[in-house]
């Protein structure tokens, strides 16, 4: 005769003084018991009596799977469920079935790595095709860059009018006792005299100054652009080679293992481990980062296009026509001077 157990069941009492508890007297009261107060978010599970989410990735492409990114954990890809004649199954209990012939086995076994192949190239060149087409397709968005000339031009300005307008150095006093440099130096110094001369010419000064560094910046914005072009192209090539060949040395693999041990005893061949079928380093995800992240920068430099050209035009052409305006006068007031 089985003894009868005396079970009892506490629960916490807000009525109650801290630390005290209170005895349940009535089963109906086990609803109210606060036993899941600090547990965890309670996981949906179907018939088969795995999560949702397990079931779910379960029923896709084990060669697509990421141990490193998923967010359950597959052991196998025994743990995959395939197609028979009488529904599905995981390949785990067809491959070490009883019930099922070794031809069955094979038979369900090569269309399942069929199916898998399948899919995953169907899937590949899916997300491999439109990141290739919008790679190609994200327009022109690089505006001319500031050539050498321009900064030839900008320095020799800079230089020619620093030397007019600074001309106390050893070059002037060297020459000072000629006559021909002393007309000059009248010359300029008679533009010096007049205010307006003189505050074009130190604007001039601060504009190629501005010109140049921006001419610069400008560049690297474009040349950082273009590393970047370059680099997203060849690290597309790498990425998608290294899927293509991970997947095609994997599949070979696993399907050459399963087929080789089907004659074998089942329950003394091991499960072949999810890292021997899931993705390698990289995987399509990779891909598709790779190019939305390109993408990105490519709308942002799309933006700034406009401003990036305005600011270019701008900056040079203020600095020419002042450098154009300093040295015409200048020019035009020692010839006076001259003659």
């Amino acid at each position: 005769m089985i003894k009868k157990q005396n079970i009892q069941v506490l629960t916490l009492d807000k009525r109650q003084k801290h630390g005290k508890v209170d005895k349940i007297k009535d089963i109906g009261q086990v609803s109210d018991v606060r036993i899941n107060e600090h547990a965890k978010n309670v996981v949906e599970h179907n018939f088969e009596g795995i999560s949702n989410e397990l079931n779910a990735v379960l029923h896709e492409n084990p060669f697509l799977y990421n141990p490193t990114k998923a967010d359950v954990k597959v052991t196998s890809i025994e743990d995959y469920f395939v197609e028979t004649k009488v529904g599905e199954a995981t390949l785990g209990s067809v491959f070490r079935s009883k019930d099922l012939k070794i031809e069955q086995k094979r038979k369900i076994i090569k269309k399942s790595f069929n199916d898998w192949k399948s899919d995953f190239i169907k899937t590949k060149d899916k997300v491999i095709n439109k990141e290739n087409n919008q790679l190609f397709v994200v327009g022109e968005v690089l505006t001319a860059k500031f050539s050498k000339i321009n900064f030839i031009m900008l320095i020799l300005l800079f230089i020619f009018i620093s030397f007019m307008i600074f001309k106390n150095g050893i070059l002037w006093s060297s020459f000072s006792d000629k006559q021909w440099l002393i007309n000059i130096e009248q010359g300029i110094n008679n533009s010096l005299a007049l205010n307006w001369y003189n505050l074009v010419s130190t604007l001039t000064l601060y504009l190629i100054i501005i010109a140049y560094f921006y001419g610069k910046f400008h560049n690297y914005i474009i040349k950082d652009y273009m590393r970047l072009n370059s680099n997203v192209k060849i690290n597309y090539q790498k990425y998608k080679k290294a899927i293509e060949k991970d997947f095609k040395l994997k599949f070979k693999n696993a399907r050459k293992y399963y087929l080789k041990k089907n004659k074998a005893n089942p329950l003394k061949v091991p499960p072949l481990a999810i890292e021997r079928t899931a993705t390698g380093k990289y995987d399509l995800e990779d891909v598709q980062t790779l190019v939305e992240n390109f993408i990105n920068e490519t709308a942002n430099l799309k933006r700034k296009k406009f401003l990036l050209s305005t600011f270019r035009i701008i900056t040079l052409f203020l600095a020419y026509l002042g450098g154009l305006a300093t040295i015409s006068y200048l020019i035009y007031s020692v010839i006076i001077n001259l003659f």
